[in-house]
């Protein structure tokens, strides 16, 4: 049974984003989302199929909460931004959590259609993730420079 890790990993990463949004602290923000994504890895430990249909969303999802949790952090600042840049920061934002849950939606029915490259997929599928919060990074530091 590995709920209980599950719960108590990602409840400490959940606890350590809002610290981090409280005390203006975006630098640390990535313990906490690299803590969710421990838990879900965790929680896959107790299933039983070896291809996991939500994936795909858990991955968008835990995109947003990371690109919320930099903003609470006031990364980049949103406050003094005019309207045109937070939309165009919104657009990117958006942009990214959309094609991130195409492109996992894509390695997840590919995972699970039963063929041969499990290992493969499996490295698309963090490569992907891992390009998809870069963009996602590079789109606020360009954001809050200007």
């Amino acid at each position: 049974m590995w709920w209980p890790a599950s719960a108590v990993i990602g409840g400490s990463g959940a606890a350590w984003l809002a610290r981090c949004g409280l005390r203006d602290d975006a630098a640390r923000v990535w313990l906490g989302v690299v803590a969710l994504g421990a838990a879900y890895a965790v929680a896959l430990l107790g299933g039983i199929d070896p291809v996991d249909g939500w994936a795909a969303v858990y991955g968008a999802l835990l995109l947003v909460v990371a690109e919320l949790a930099y903003a609470a952090a006031g990364l980049p600042d949103l406050g003094v931004a005019d309207s045109a840049t937070r939309g165009r920061y919104s657009q990117v934002a958006a942009a990214a959590v959309l094609a991130g849950l195409g492109l996992a939606a894509l390695l997840v029915a590919a995972a699970g259609s039963g063929g041969s490259g499990g290992a493969e997929i499996s490295t698309l599928g963090v490569a992907a993730a891992a390009g998809a919060l870069g963009l996602l990074a590079l789109a606020a530091r360009r954001t809050a420079t200007g």
